[in-house]
């Protein structure tokens, strides 16, 4: 009986951490801000992510002319905090410190000091 107890225990731990490993959620995608004078949202899609890569382009391969400033939950031109020099890139991550908890793509809001300068943003979910 032990032994049946035994093997089911680890059939069903081996089912979890394979449903565990599932591969993760990647996408990118392209914004350009038009406007010096305002902020605008990476994305008004309210999607949760755990990582995110996120670089100075404004097209495929076309560097901004400019640096860019990237925060967080903050709509105010000229306080966001993380600065993306052209072609350069900012990882944000979602570490063991967090607690596991993600970050929503919506709450960060990109700056610019030339217009339609942007970023390229590789993210996992």
């Amino acid at each position: 009986m032990k032994k049946l107890v035994l093997s089911i225990f680890i059939v069903a731990v081996s089912v979890a951490a394979a449903f565990a490993q599932s591969p993760a959620a990647i996408g990118q995608f392209w914004i350009t801000n038009t406007s010096t004078s305002s902020t605008i949202q990476l994305t008004t899609s309210n999607f949760t992510f755990t990582s995110a890569t996120i670089t100075g382009f404004r097209r495929p391969q076309e560097t901004n002319t400019t640096a860019v400033s990237i925060g967080f939950g903050n709509s105010t031109n000229g306080t966001q905090g993380l600065v993306i020099n052209p072609g350069s890139f900012v990882t944000i991550s979602c570490g063991p410190a967090r607690g596991g908890s993600l970050y929503y793509m919506s709450n960060i809001w990109l700056d610019v000091a030339t217009a339609n300068d942007g970023v390229l943003v590789y993210y996992e979910r």
